[in-house]
């Protein structure tokens, strides 16, 4: 899948309200992390282990929302 018709597919997913938020954050984090492994795979000491993508991906999701929930109270 190329990185626009993803793109593109996330812009226009029938999601409303908070579900739409979710999902560009997911989208998002998941660019994040994988640039930022990539950059450990190119640059790094230590290169980093396939199912590090995966942790990454949900320890970055789960405290940006646990902020955002802090942020909101």
């Amino acid at each position: 899948m190329y990185v626009y018709s993803l793109i593109y597919w996330v812009d226009h997913a029938p999601l409303m309200g908070v579900q739409s938020k979710v999902l560009d954050v997911v989208v998002v984090t998941w660019f994040w992390v994988l640039w930022s492994l990539c950059n450990d795979q190119i640059f790094g000491i230590m290169k980093p282990k396939k199912s590090d993508i995966f942790i990454t991906l949900f320890l970055e999701i789960f405290w940006f929302v646990i902020g955002g929930k802090k942020m909101q109270d």
